[in-house]
């Protein structure tokens, strides 16, 4: 279930407390302009990839699981997205009652009216005892939890906060009994605040955090996996759980773990890389009027698997009514059944031969038939006998020497 990396190692043993870290999760559909197979391969990853994570809190019995924004990937959810969270939630209550887990707001999850006011997605786990949103308001928010046995203060505030003129540390409510974290998603809703490198970042935000005794900052909104220290202060972005690009980012997606000793000290984080579906990919080259592709998926008979996921590009050029056959074809349809999900990249050149237009005048060919091409050209239109057309077959028989030489 879980790729790479140390699940929750470090300080074991009695009044040690297992803590998980994710972020970004970006559940539910994102983008509705996207190719819908392209979307529903995203979405359907991140609930598998999320579900493993849940599946490795409720194994490895952690005490705390913290998500520092974008669970959801929009503002409005859909009723399926919502069902499937509140089971995995209940999951974890079920086989660890003493589990808590801890959200806060990212950036599709707070809806910002037109009067100032604000509403949060989140809202939909307030009915639940075992869940807490924290930072969904203008100002700090804190909650200290009793987690075998020894006390865990966590912490959380909007990320503009910090950049509002009146701000001082003091407005972070401190740590109030023992081990402090904050869970920060760092994207502000205020406008034209641009982006702090490191050593702003820890001068704006972890120096406030550093002096109000937190020791580790479980942040939000930066999709790579990352760590900063500062001043006894331990800040992670855990990387994010959404996989954008299939045959790109199938090694990067990531959620953290670390583990509370029994003086309240964190232990180093672990980054957990989740499980990767095997990719089989797979380019086909097609020429007009040429039927092969359906014949060459059909050599795919018997392979696949429900742990698979088929990534088929198609380039060249390929008839409009031809492409339309393939795409209702029972050679795909079986595909779609063998595999756990089938993302067709079309880069063809679709064309009509109907029309009567030399398509075949598209190709580039090689450099000696280019350059012939262009001769030909060229002594057609000199008269015949004349000394330009002379001179032309002197160049002709030059250039083409030149070229067999270069190659």
């Amino acid at each position: 279930m879980i790729g790479t990396g140390t699940l929750l190692t470090g300080g074991g043993g009695l009044g040690a407390i297992k803590v998980v870290h994710a972020a970004d999760a970006h559940l539910g559909t994102r983008f509705p302009h996207m190719d819908k197979e392209a979307e529903a391969l995203r979405a359907e990853d991140v609930f598998r990839v999320f579900g493993d994570m849940i599946q490795a809190v409720i194994k490895e019995r952690a005490h705390l699981l913290l998500v520092a924004g974008d669970l959801f990937a929009r503002s409005n959810i859909r009723r399926e997205t919502i069902s499937r969270v509140l089971e995995w939630f209940a999951a974890i209550h079920e086989k660890l009652p003493h589990t808590r887990i801890v959200l806060t707001p990212g950036e599709d999850e707070v809806l910002v009216r037109k009067d100032g006011s604000t509403d949060c997605t989140l809202g939909v786990f307030e009915h639940l005892s075992y869940v807490d949103v924290l930072g969904r308001g203008p100002d700090c928010d804190r909650k200290v939890y009793d987690l075998n046995g020894q006390d865990v203060t966590v912490g959380s505030c909007p990320y503009e906060m910090f950049f509002e003129p009146d701000f001082t540390a003091r407005r972070i409510l401190p740590v109030k009994r023992g081990c402090g974290v904050f869970l920060l998603h760092t994207y502000a809703r205020r406008r034209r605040l641009l982006p702090l490198d490191t050593a702003e970042f820890k001068t704006r935000v972890l120096e406030p955090l550093a002096a109000r005794g937190y020791r580790y900052a479980a942040l939000g909104h930066n999709h790579s996996l990352s760590t900063i220290e500062h001043n006894g202060l331990t800040a992670v972005y855990p990387g994010s759980l959404e996989r954008l690009a299939v045959d790109e980012d199938r090694g990067k997606k990531y959620f953290v773990t670390f583990t509370i000793d029994r003086n309240g000290a964190p232990g180093p984080p672990e980054p957990v890389r989740t499980r990767v579906r095997p990719l089989e990919y797979i380019t086909l080259t097609c020429a007009l009027g040429d039927d092969a592709i359906t014949a060459t998926l059909d050599g795919l008979a018997g392979a696949g698997g429900k742990d698979k996921i088929l990534y088929l590009v198609l380039e060249g050029q390929m008839a409009f009514d031809a492409f339309s056959r393939f795409k209702n074809s029972p050679t795909l349809a079986g595909l779609r059944e063998r595999y756990a999900a089938v993302h067709l990249d079309n880069r063809l050149v679709l064309a009509d031969p109907a029309t009567g237009y030399d398509y075949n005048a598209l190709r580039v060919g090689t450099p000696a038939e280019e350059f012939r091409r262009f001769m030909d050209r060229e002594m057609a239109q000199a008269p015949d006998g004349s000394e330009e057309k002379r001179l032309l077959a002197e160049l002709f028989e030059m250039g083409m020497r030149e070229i067999e030489q270069d190659l």
